[in-house]
Formats: C-alpha cells, sequence, structure tokens
C-alpha cells in the first residue's frame, strides 16, 4: 500500500500508489488520511513546496479541523530535521508566497532558538504578530506557552563533580543549565550556585546540606548514581530537588529523578519494539557489566510486555568472526542439516529454491554492545540472512559525528536519540569529516550531558511553578519530558535508524495513521 511504501522509506512508490486513489469514494476520515499521506511523501520526497499548499487546502476544510493539528506538526517536525542552511535553501530556490515563506521561517526558529527559551520565546512573539492566520498558528501559540523561566529572586543549587574526572560531562550540564539565561544581560537572572563534590560522591550529601543552609530554593543533582543514592536514606527532601540519576529510595515529599542508566535506555528500546508488534527476539551484548545489566533489564522488560525470548548470547570483544555464533543463534546449522537430508533422501545435490534459513519465529535482535562491536556484528548479521529483520541497538552507537563511511556498516540500525543530537548532526558538513580541536571534542562528546543541564533548567522552572499541581510536559533538547505518578521524570526520545551511511528519523506512517482515524 501506500503507506508501507512510505514506512520502508520510498515515497516515489508511494504516491504512484496514492495517483490510484478514488477519492470521491472517500469519507472525511479517509480523506484526512490520504491527504496525510500525500503530505508526508512530498516532504520525503523534497517537494516542500508541494506539500505546504497541501496543507494549506486541507486547514480551510472545515470538516478536517480535528485532523489539521495533528497535520501541522508533522509537517513542522520534517522541516524542522533540515538544517538552517537546507531552509534557507529551499526558501531562496524557487518562488513562494508569504504563508510558505512563514513554514520555513517558523521552522528554522525552532531549529536555530529551539533550545534556548528566552530566544525563541522573543522569536515566537515576533512570528506570531507577522503570522495572525498562518496554518501553524496554534502550534506556535502551544509551543510558546511551553517556555519557561525561572523568576529572578530564586536560588537555583546544582551539585556536580566538577573537579572530577567527570568534569567534561559535569561542565557541559552546567553550561546547558545555564543556557537559558538572556545572553545579553537584559533580564534579572536566578542566584545560580554551584556546589562541587569532586571525585567524592560521599561528600554530595553534605554539599546538599550547605545549599539548603544557604537558601536554595531548588536544588539540581546530585549528577550520578553514586552521588544520588548518597540521600537514598532520607525519608524526605528538605526543598525540591532533582535528582540527576536512579532515586533507589520509595516515593518521597520533594524528590523527583532523571533515570539516565542505560537499563532505563535499554527499557525504551524493547517498549518501542513491542509497541511495533515484533514478539519474538534475539538479545547480543558485550561481557561488562554495564551491557549485562542493561541485557537482564531489557529482557526482563520484553517478558513482561508479553515478548518471547528466542535466545541470548554474549559477543566477546577480543574476535572479529562471530560466523559460528550467529549460525547457531539464527539457526542456520539446523537449516543447513534439515536441507542436506533432504537432498539425500531425494538423491539430488541441488534443489531449485531449497536453501538454508534464520528460524521463522524470529522478528527482531537486540544489540546491546559498543560502536566497535557493533560495526562488526552488524554486517555478519546481514550476511547470514539477518538483515531484513530490526536490529536495535544503544546510542552509543552515534556520537552526533559524521562518519558515513563507518556507518554504512550500521545500515538500518535503529536507537533512540536526544533531538539535539540529531540537530547536531543536520547542521554539521556532511560531505566531509569535521575537524575538531581539542576545545571542541568535548563539546561534542558531551552534548548528550549539555543536552539534559538545559532541560534540567526548564524541568526545574516547572516544578517551581506548579503550585501543586504536577503536568509536566517539555518538549525539550533531550527528548519530551513528562512526570510520572512516582516523582519520575519520563523522557521520549526521538527515534531513528542508519540509511545510507546517516542518522534517519524513523516515523511510523501507519502509526499516524491509525491516529488519525480514531480521532472523531
Amino acid at each position: 500500500s501506500a503507506a508501507l511504501a512510505l514506512e520502508e522509506g520510498n515515497p516515489k512508490k508511494s504516491l504512484r500508489r496514492q495517483a490510484n486513489f478514488n477519492q470521491s469514494s472517500f469519507d472525511s476520515a479517509q480523506q484526512s488520511a490520504a491527504g496525510y499521506l500525500k503530505v508526508i511523501a512530498l516532504l520525503m520526497d523534497d517537494q516542500v513546496k508541494n506539500a505546504l499548499e497541501l496543507v494549506h487546502v486541507a486547514s480551510a476544510r472545515e470538516n478536517a479541523k480535528n485532523h489539521v493539528d495533528l497535520l501541522v506538526q508533522t509537517t513542522l517536525d520534517y522541516l524542522s530535521f533540515f538544517s538552517e542552511e537546507d531552509l534557507d535553501s529551499i526558501a531562496k530556490d524557487r518562488p513562494w508566497d508569504v504563508e510558505q515563506l512563514a513554514w520555513i521561517d517558523l521552522a528554522n526558529k525552532l531549529a536555530v532558538k529551539g533550545w534556548k527559551h528566552h530566544d525563541l520565546q522573543a522569536a515566537l512573539t515576533e512570528w506570531l504578530a507577522t503570522n495572525p492566520q498562518h496554518p501553524a498558528r496554534t502550534v506556535a501559540e502551544s509551543r510558546k506557552r511551553e517556555l519557561c523561566s525561572i523568576n529572578h529572586e530564586m536560588h537555583i543549587a546544582l551539585i556536580l563533580p566538577i573537579s572530577s574526572k567527570y568534569a567534561d560531562a559535569a561542565i557541559a550540564f552546567r553550561e546547558g543549565f545555564k543556557s537559558h539565561l538572556d545572553d545579553r544581560k537584559e533580564t534579572p537572572e536566578p542566584l545560580i550556585m554551584v556546589y562541587d563534590f569532586g571525585n567524592n560522591p560521599d561528600q554530595a550529601e553534605e554539599k546538599y546540606n550547605q545549599a539548603v543552609i544557604n537558601g536554595a530554593d531548588f536544588i539540581v543533582g546530585p549528577l550520578g548514581r553514586e552521588a544520588v543514592n548518597t540521600l537514598a536514606n532520607r525519608a524526605a527532601l528538605t526543598v525540591p530537588t532533582l535528582l540527576i540519576g536512579k532515586d533507589k529510595a520509595n516515593v518521597r515529599s520533594n524528590a523527583f529523578s532523571l533515570d539516565l542508566s542505560r537499563k532505563a535506555e535499554a527499557r525504551s528500546i524493547v517498549a518501542h519494539a513491542r509497541k511495533r508488534g515484533l514478539r519474538t527476539a534475539l538479545f547480543l551484548y558485550n561481557n561488562g557489566q554495564e551491557y549485562q545489566d542493561a541485557a537482564q533489564e531489557a529482557e526482563a522488560t520484553w517478558s513482561t510486555l508479553g515478548g518471547a525470548v528466542a535466545d541470548r548470547a554474549i559477543i566477546p570483544s577480543n574476535v572479529s568472526d562471530y560466523s559460528k555464533l550467529i549460525s547457531r543463534l539464527l539457526g542456520l546449522d539446523e537449516s543447513k542439516k534439515r536441507v542436506d537430508d533432504l537432498e539425500q533422501t531425494i538423491g539430488s545435490p541441488s534443489i531449485p529454491g531449497l536453501d538454508t534459513r534464520i528460524r521463522p519465529d524470529l522478528d527482531v535482535i537486540f544489540m546491546l554492545t559498543d560502536k566497535v562491536t557493533a560495526r562488526v556484528l552488524k554486517p555478519q548479521l546481514d550476511f547470514h540472512k539477518a538483515g531484513r529483520l530490526p536490529i536495535y541497538a544503544l546510542n552509543v552507537v552515534f556520537n552526533g559525528q559524521p562518519d558515513v563511511m563507518k556507518d554504512l556498516d550500521l545500515e538500518g540500525v535503529m536507537f533512540s536519540e536526544m533531538p539535539s543530537m540529531l540537530d547536531h548532526y543536520n547542521s554539521s558538513d556532511q560531505t566531509e569529516p569535521m575537524v575538531l580541536t581539542n576545545m571542541e571534542q568535548p563539546r561534542l562528546t558531551n552534548k548528550r550531558f549539555n543536552a539534559l543541564g538545559a532541560d534540567s533548567y526548564l524541568i526545574s522552572c516547572f516544578l517551581l511553578k506548579t503550585n501543586g499541581e504536577l503536568k509536566l510536559n517539555i518538549n525539550g533538547a533531550s527528548g519530551i519530558l513528562t512526570l510520572s505518578k512516582d516523582n519520575l521524570i519520563q523522557r521520549q526520545s526521538s527515534w531513528v535508524f542508519f540509511k545510507n551511511g546517516r542518522p534517519t528519523e524513523f516515523r511510523p506512517v501507519l502509526t499516524v495513521l491509525t491516529e488519525l482515524n480514531s480521532r472523531p
């Protein structure tokens, strides 16, 4: 179908199939779904102007108002995946009307200023004043309402390992937190004090007490599992606190936590696969404790969600040929024996159409390994006929730096990633390798911590302004952030896969169509 062609990443094929639609027989919901399909196919085929013309037509139909918001948001999502240079080039490429140029302008503002709320607020205010009747106005207004600035009378404490071996990550987090402040110093700023516990996580509790004594209204940190655990024995925390690490204590007053562990990432990976309807999995993982813990958590979550475990195996890092292991795990050895036995019984050395095949029940592989192992393992999985299966990996396979030739070895591999990491990649030169100075390298390596710091500012801001009504929903640099009943900050990252050596956002067209059809 046309939708499946889009799922396969083939917009031209989808457009050809859509040309055969008999829309005169469609009801309003089917017309909206067909319009959605065509807009997405055109955007994927880089026919941006034609796509925007269709969105304009859809937004003018009274009977489609309930569907337009999703179409508008999806359109902006696609446009935001272009780099700033791409958007500027699109706008100069051919004649555009005012409304279409405003689409490009809004996408540009969201992409360039999206992670600095002070700048974005001014940009959205200007855009809304200039485009009062634009189809994307509702989305822009909603985005503006999400923006938040901490009152300048507030005192915020950051408890970080600044003078430790994790200094680069801690500094990136601190600078991310401060990135929402006004660079021009035109508005009063809250007092932000940093408490450094260095290489000794046991000192984190002492730093926490100091922050309370000094009058902190909100505390962010400690950063790191061991440091967070120093506060685990407290029945309640003195002031509202965002712990940057898994809180092993039960739900308690004033304690909110953001889990950064590989276990949390593993849970999100298998949950995403189950939502896609995948059921029988093979788990492959490195021998390190972190990877084994992630694999154990992934397998337990998979089973809880109703998934079946076909097999599991540790992937040794000191070898480069996994042929025997892969053949056994995929059932190729048994399949070859059956073929040999059948050929011997029939008395023919070669039977047309009879070939070894992987086990038929297997429909997903979880590859919980480091990047080097993944680049060696994935091509061998392809060679052994497992390339058609969805393969998930940890986000260690991607660091935000273009490396197209090497990443071709990871073709099709899916992982979760922070939106800001993808923005950084899209704004980089993708035709030539990046040349990084010694000062630039830590910024690239710790960009995830920078994004987490930026989002921690927003979480702090919203929690300070809730007045007991905890309805957190933030479109942040690290993902979409919400608050669960047990005070855990849930983070929904973007889903991407390698296509032609480049990370490409995974857009489940069929899932969105189901949502469209469920709307009145």
